[in-house]
């Protein structure tokens, strides 16, 4: 398991989403990012976008998409209506 800071990097990241993880573990509450594994989804490719899915027991997760790429992050924060704000504002990369 490889750790960078709060960043938790045992999968890679989708590249154009890096910086947008970064700013988020600036929110208030926000104490770790977990990628899950980089997917490729079959079918017709989706734009590039960021979207917030749930809440869970420990923060929030969160849905990263490039073309037919698909990767899921999970956030562990206090405030998770912060983390929803931050992507409805930024859901495009």
């Amino acid at each position: 398991m490889v750790k960078f800071g709060k960043l938790k990097r045992e999968h890679h990241i989708l590249k154009p989403f890096i910086k947008n993880l970064e700013k988020i573990l600036t929110l208030p509450g926000v104490t770790r990012i977990v990628p899950g594994p980089i997917k490729n989804k079959p079918g017709r490719p989706s734009a590039r976008r960021m979207t917030y899915q749930y809440e869970t027991p420990t923060g929030s997760k969160l849905a990263l998409h490039d073309g037919s790429t698909h990767q899921e992050v999970f956030v562990v924060t206090s405030e998770p209506t912060k983390l929803e704000e931050f992507v409805l504002q930024n859901r495009s990369v």
